[in-house]
């Protein structure tokens, strides 16, 4: 994805973080660099985060990158980790405008195009930044092309303090019907 980026002009820096102490140490550099968005790519699941040496429960991720999310985005690349328990505390508890990701298991193959995608269309759109409208548009139309789904929460000033909204194709329900003999 940084060569992506950076074939669109766009400077992005990529770090390997294996361990909680490696992202505790990117998110240092993440602050100096006043980057507006943070990309975490790794495994995940309903719990936490899992990271190649470390798995990270949700509250402990809290506590690790919530001084470093004001005025930003979170987007994330991990299958089963973009939920209300994640979301809502962060949202809340900071001013982090949005945090957004799959909604269910993604391949790695997907996710990798996806998010490209998503990046040239935004920075194409505006090279400044991204309005949470913008956001979600441009992932809709990405996620439909590709029949996947995405959890999307923007902050709001007041409670509940986020906007939730599922972009991406809705779930068609399966009808079976019974052919007569």
């Amino acid at each position: 994805m940084r060569e992506i980026l950076r074939l669109s002009g766009k400077p992005a820096r990529y770090r390997y973080i294996r361990t909680e102490k490696e992202l505790r140490a990117v998110l240092e550099q993440f602050e100096k660099s006043n980057y507006r968005y943070l990309h975490i790519a790794s495994h995940g699941n309903d719990e936490g985060f899992a990271f190649t040496l470390d798995d990270i429960p949700f509250k402990k991720f809290f506590d690790i990158v919530s001084p470093y999310l004001d005025n930003r985005r979170l987007f994330i690349s991990a299958c089963s980790c973009v939920k209300k328990s994640l979301a809502i505390p962060l949202l809340r508890d900071t001013d982090c405008y949005s945090v957004i990701g799959p909604r269910e298991d993604i391949l790695f193959s997907d996710a990798a195009i996806i998010w490209a995608s998503f990046y040239s269309l935004m920075f194409k759109r505006n090279r400044k930044t991204m309005t949470a409208a913008e956001i979600k548009d441009g992932l809709s139309d990405i996620c439909l092309l590709f029949g996947v789904r995405f959890n999307a929460y923007f902050r709001r000033k007041r409670a509940p303090y986020y906007k939730f909204q599922i972009l991406g194709p809705k779930r068609r329900k399966l009808v079976i019907s019974k052919t007569p003999k």
